[in-house]
């Protein structure tokens, strides 16, 4: 007789396959006509809004956020879904690179280093692509190298004052929020 066991929290192989299934379907269902790589339309707010589209019914069906907590508005998953998700997603024309830096760099920098107020506040709606995201690196005759930028923050009282200058903000003008990055003690070595 073989006996067949999963890890503690890991799927069983049924559990894999229905949950390869359901975002089959659903990827079946809502990545119909939404091909935005190439997509000969330039114009930037609409292929935002294909993609925020895309992402909210991803919230609505419980495919957002995978491995980040439901208290946040993630689905609270495992790697494991998040693993089924992305071979499942690989497998169609499009993508939603238009919210690559709010989900591939500010939502985990919040999610790591936020305050509880900040994860309260903005996790959930970025997930669902409610509020899109920038990052603000680049600066006049330094480009992105970060090792490079003048910008500089103090601290006065609760608020950090920012003086500097950004460039080349990719989406700025749609975005929502941006994580900037400068520089809050000159005497620090680059």
């Amino acid at each position: 007789m073989t006996v067949t066991t999963t890890a503690p929290g890991a799927l069983s192989p049924d559990e894999a396959a229905a949950f390869r299934q359901r975002c089959i379907e659903f990827l079946d269902e809502h990545a119909t006509g939404i091909h935005l790589d190439g997509d000969p339309d330039p114009r930037a707010e609409r292929r935002l809004r294909a993609a925020q589209g895309f992402q909210q019914a991803l919230a609505d069906a419980g495919l957002a956020g995978i491995t980040y907590p439901a208290e946040y508005g993630g689905a609270g998953l495992t790697k494991e879904h998040d693993k089924i998700w992305r071979e499942c997603y690989a497998q169609y024309p499009f993508m939603t690179s238009e919210l690559t830096i709010s989900h591939g760099m500010c939502l985990p920098m919040l999610a790591e280093y936020g305050t509880e107020e900040q994860k309260q506040r903005y996790l959930a709606d970025n997930i669902a692509a409610r509020t899109v995201w920038c990052q603000m690196f680049s600066e006049p005759g330094a480009g992105s190298d970060v090792a490079s930028l003048q910008s500089r923050a103090v601290l006065d009282g609760e608020e950090w004052v920012l003086n500097g200058q950004k460039v080349w903000t990719t989406l700025a003008h749609l975005c929502d929020h941006g994580i900037v990055i400068a520089r809050t003690d000159p005497d620090q070595p680059k």
